[in-house]
């Protein structure tokens, strides 16, 4: 081994590099029953150095509720629209879907951009998240370090 290649560089010595992305901020609305997933995925969106604010909505309901108080208030408030809705579609109470039927029902709300988030890549539910008018469909990464690539590519493809 030459001594050249010896001596790493300092991104080998970093566990994860940091990725260039925007600044822009980008506001999620995610829907998940699970505060400790919220807190992971801000956990990554941190670790990844990408700009995100957060609405956390833990139930079926509390997400229509929050939307339709958007629709309500529709601007004279302080209250700011989601760039993206990020959906686990493992909710009790109707599941995840119900939320998107009901995004997808509203005309003021058809053009919000929702992500599903599921646990398992079965072919049904790929399917009925796309047929209900999803606009994308992620699996959840089960290590961290993929959840931090996750909060990147998101943050890099929709803060555009």
């Amino acid at each position: 081994m030459s001594a050249r290649r010896q001596t790493r560089t300092e991104d080998e010595l970093s566990p994860l590099p940091l990725l260039a992305v925007s600044s822009v901020p980008l506001h999620i609305l995610h829907v998940d029953d699970s505060p400790d997933d919220h807190l992971l995925l801000k956990a990554a969106a941190e670790t990844a150095q990408v700009p995100f604010s957060w609405e956390v909505a833990e139930t079926v309901d509390a997400a229509i509720f929050h939307l339709r108080a958007l629709i309500a208030i529709d601007g004279k408030d302080s209250l700011t629209w989601p760039d993206l809705v990020l959906l686990d579609v493992s909710l009790p109470q109707g599941g995840g879907f119900k939320v998107l039927e009901f995004i997808r029902s509203v005309p003021e709300l058809n053009s919000l951009r929702v992500i599903v988030l599921s646990g398992s890549n079965a072919p049904g539910i790929l399917q009925q998240a796309y047929l209900l008018g999803a606009s994308s469909v992620l699996i959840k990464p089960s290590a961290f370090c993929d959840l931090v690539k996750l909060t990147a590519s998101l943050h890099g493809a929709w803060s555009a």
